[in-house]
């Protein structure tokens, strides 16, 4: 972990002062001298002092100022390293946040990972504050989660409720025990059913959090899945589940499309895509779904 202590700018050196006496008093004796001697040579012997003396004061004012400005240069370098180090290291806290609670699309992404989902379920994304010693500071892209086992209620009528729903129940499907949990989807706040403690309000623009009636999230950006996601999810974790019901196929039944790809009959029907057909010319693709249909 990178030094949390911001860097201290460095402070504006005083000026030198200026030699008012080394100037005047060399002036005022060459005077002097002038008017008891009545000789120039004793006025440019006088002024030679003074000159000498700004020299040395310029000279001084010009070091201190480039001191400074390499400070200052020095300075912004060790800036510029301070909020690298932070944002590399935000990135690995963010990266192990999400990680630790995936949601269906990292599921699909990630072939080592394997059911029972435990502990907690994700919900989306938000922001997160993160305080290190006396730094603190919000990290975007955290995973926003809900305890396991608890009913969840969606309301509002956002088009990505339909999305919302097929994430959540989908990782009740990869729990021990998915009927344990419901979801309800409600028009509005009166719908919820009594005792649900955890609540979705989805927005036409904003999209929030509440658990207990207080609100959970800081900018919440909810995971959706689409149909075919789901579908693809689903059919992945029923590789690591037991079949719970035998489907019962009937060649009569035209409503349906049975097939069978090693993990139990599907109706390509409801679950679609329905078929991919390929073949060369002449090789009876057009037969082939003419017989089907």
């Amino acid at each position: 972990m990178p030094d949390v202590s911001e860097p201290v700018a460095p402070r504006p050196p005083d000026p030198p002062r200026f030699p008012t006496m080394s100037v005047v008093a060399p002036l005022v004796l060459a005077g002097v001298l002038v008017a008891v001697f009545r000789t120039p040579y004793a006025l440019m012997i006088g002024v030679l002092g003074p000159v000498m003396g700004l020299a040395s004061w310029w000279e001084s004012k010009r070091s201190v100022t480039q001191r400074y400005q390499a400070e200052q240069a020095e300075y912004e370098q060790a800036c510029v390293a301070w909020r690298l180090g932070i944002e590399r290291d935000d990135s690995a806290y963010r990266q192990q946040a999400l990680a630790a609670t995936p949601g269906v699309a990292q599921w699909m992404a990630n072939p080592l990972w394997r059911p029972p989902l435990k502990g907690v379920f994700r919900i989306g994304t938000h922001l997160e504050t993160r305080t290190d010693g006396i730094e603190t500071r919000t990290i975007t892209g955290m995973p926003c989660t809900v305890p396991a086992g608890e009913d969840i209620a969606i309301v509002g009528i956002s088009p990505e409720i339909p999305g919302i729903v097929r994430h959540i129940r989908t990782q009740l499907q990869a729990t021990d025990d998915p009927e344990s949990q419901e979801v309800f989807v409600c028009d509005s706040a009166s719908d919820v059913p009594t005792g649900v403690r955890v609540v979705i309000q989805c927005g036409l623009h904003q999209t929030s959090l509440s658990i207990d009636g207080i609100r959970r999230d800081r900018g919440l950006h909810p995971d959706v899945l689409s149909e075919a996601e789901e579908r693809w999810a689903r059919r992945r974790l029923a590789r690591y589940q037991p079949v719970s019901v035998q489907h019962i196929i009937d060649p009569a039944d035209r409503g349906s499309l049975w097939c069978d790809l090693g993990s139990g009959p599907w109706n390509l029907v409801d679950a679609g895509p329905h078929a991919l057909v390929w073949g060369r010319t002449g090789r009876g693709k057009t037969v082939l779904l003419r017989r089907l249909i």
